[in-house]
């Protein structure tokens, strides 16, 4: 009888650590995603971006492109938002405060597409881009170093 308990006991406490381990790697895998996938559409955006400095005749473009980049950033980020948050040490709220910082660049990019596509501010154009990449770098090199403690924390893997 005691034998019959303690394998039951063993056999429960194995289904309940292998669908943790589970729902850790699934977690895991879905902010990895959601952060390749937000560098990729930046990096898409600011090198479809470049095409457009200086040319006042594509600014209907580059807000096409800044609207495509938006809605892209709010269909990646669903995933995120919709994980339930645990001890993660910030990692998701980081990764959303990156997509947020992301659309808000766009924003901003739209609101100043006049001065992006202008002849002769192409130097300001320049460091509109560059500030707001500076941004999106820190939140990256932040996102990176919570990546490497919730992989130590929970004994998993680096990607």
């Amino acid at each position: 009888m005691k034998k019959t308990i303690l394998l039951i006991l063993i056999t429960v406490a194995a289904l309940f650590t292998s669908c943790n381990q589970q729902t850790l790697e699934s977690y895991n895998n879905t902010i990895v995603l959601a952060h390749k996938n937000l560098l990729l559409t930046n990096d898409a955006f600011f090198t479809n971006a470049e095409k457009y400095l200086g040319k006042p005749e594509s600014k209907k473009e580059l807000l096409q492109l800044i609207e495509e980049t938006k809605n892209k950033l709010k269909e990646d980020k669903k995933p995120v938002e919709a994980l339930v948050p645990f001890k993660d040490h910030g990692l998701r709220s980081t990764i959303l405060e990156m997509y947020t910082n992301t659309e808000d660049s766009m924003t901003l990019f739209a609101a100043n597409a006049a001065l992006i596509t202008g002849t002769d501010t192409r130097n300001k154009a320049l460091q509109l881009f560059a500030g707001e990449y500076s941004k999106l770098t820190e939140l990256d090199i932040l996102i990176k170093e919570l990546q490497v403690q919730y992989a130590y924390y929970n004994n998993g893997k680096l990607r």
